[in-house]
């Protein structure tokens, strides 16, 4: 999937750019559910826009390793902050589909029966419509 004769030379350096806007975008997380499908609507639309011929099947079949991955660029734990799963994402959604997208060591990503699938803020009852 290339990018369009219009898009400028230096073009390896959108992405990266774009995906940290869209990283930003998924970290604000407006709705109860499908903020990471959202997100990838989105994702997929702007891209277009752009002039890249994107699919939905990356984001899709890898809808999990797309939000993990978006969790781990949006971390402010040093020890689990980690661009390098988006990074590979991006790469195989605009440049090469046979890359391959694995889970290795982000077992901080699983979550148990016990622990909320997503953390909201909570904010204390006092200061609601403050």
């Amino acid at each position: 999937m290339q990018p369009s004769s219009a898009f400028p030379q230096r073009f390896s350096a959108v992405p990266r750019r774009y995906f940290d806007f869209v990283s930003g975008l998924w970290q604000i997380h407006p709705f109860r559910e499908g903020n990471t499908r959202t997100t990838a609507v989105f994702t997929i639309i702007y891209l277009r826009c752009l002039g890249f011929t994107v699919v939905n099947k990356p984001f899709a079949s890898n809808a999990r390793l797309f939000r993990d991955a978006l969790a781990l660029d949006n971390t402010s734990d040093p020890d689990f902050k980690d661009p390098a799963p988006l990074n590979r994402f991006i790469e195989k959604t605009l440049f090469d589909s046979s890359i391959t997208l694995e889970r290795s060591n982000w077992e901080h990503c699983e979550t148990t029966e016990t622990q909320p699938r997503h953390t909201r803020m909570q904010v204390p009852p006092a200061r609601m419509g403050a």
